[in-house]
């Protein structure tokens, strides 16, 4: 990577944003040097609040992150660093299905999984699903049937059919 070195000592707004519990703080400071955003174990000067008085400490993003905050790290109002909440899933399950539409004569974007079916309209076929109650039942029952193809410029069309179908 090539570095302009004029841009190597412009200085920029850093302001870090800390959260704690229900309790909120904010440091800024102004700095050339950005590298303790990619190596967390950087210490850089942080203001914080003490009953009523504050203090300027070294820490890092990861010992702020070990001493329970959550951390915002903003450069020129723009964000850079964010700490990923404790309570997400480091991978998240995608829905099974979602059917999206624009208006309604739009033609249906499919995602199955978290992928997208038939990235262009003309690769879906047919789309059908249907949930019934049944009755008392709370889970109901799902009927699902999508037909379409990978892309629409295969030399060999390759239909390909998604179904599920559970009874009451």
């Amino acid at each position: 990577m090539f570095w302009n070195k004029e841009d190597e000592h412009d200085q920029c707004s850093v302001r870090m944003i800390l959260y704690k519990a229900d309790h909120i703080e904010s440091t800024t400071f102004e700095g050339s040097d950005l590298s303790f955003i990619r190596d967390k174990d950087i210490r850089i000067p942080i203001r914080l609040s003490s009953e009523d008085s504050y203090y300027w400490a070294a820490s890092s993003i990861n010992g702020l992150e070990e001493s329970g905050y959550n951390v915002t790290v903003l450069v020129d109002n723009e964000i850079r660093y964010c700490t990923r909440p404790s309570n997400l899933k480091a991978k998240q399950e995608p829905n099974l299905l979602e059917i999206k539409l624009k208006d309604t004569d739009s033609a249906p974007e499919v995602w199955y999984k978290g992928e997208r079916l038939g990235e262009y309209p003309e690769c879906l076929v047919d789309i059908s699903y249907h949930w019934n109650t049944g009755g008392t039942n709370d889970n109901g029952a799902n009927d699902i049937n999508i037909e379409y193809y990978s892309t629409p410029d295969d030399k060999y069309l390759d239909k390909k059919i998604i179904g599920h179908k559970r009874d009451a």
